[in-house]
């Protein structure tokens, strides 16, 4: 429909790709800020990654998150990689690869880091 309409399809961001493991600032880090346009995706049997979204704070905050949280099902901890920031960006799509330990993260929409959330170097 946006097509239709004459609007042009937002920007694409280039692809960003983490290599996990990476050394984390350790269990007990605070968990990560509500949001949503992220992603959680199963990067091993028991942890998933948080990458990126929208704050949730009623839209008191502008911008999109950069940021990676690592959350293990075992232990029901956040760890945050040293290497876990990137590009800003929401509604994107994070895939994680077994066979090079590595989560690619590409596409959605890239805004201005919201405060907080990372979104600085990298992509």
């Amino acid at each position: 429909r946006l097509l239709d309409e004459g609007v042009p399809p937002p920007p694409r961001p280039a692809a960003r790709t983490f290599q996990l493991p990476a050394v984390s600032s350790g269990p007990g880090a605070p968990p990560p800020a509500g949001r949503w346009g992220h992603t959680l995706t199963a990067v091993g049997p028991r942890t998933l990654a948080l990458y990126g979204g929208e704050p949730d704070d009623d839209a008191k905050t502008r911008g999109s998150y950069g940021d990676l949280h690592l959350y293990d099902l075992d232990s029901a901890t956040w760890s945050r990689p040293n290497n876990g920031d990137g590009l800003a960006r929401q509604w994107h799509t994070a895939t994680f690869l077994p066979e090079k330990n590595l989560l690619v993260v590409f596409g959605g929409e890239r805004v201005a880091a919201a405060d907080g959330g990372g979104g600085g170097g990298g992509g």
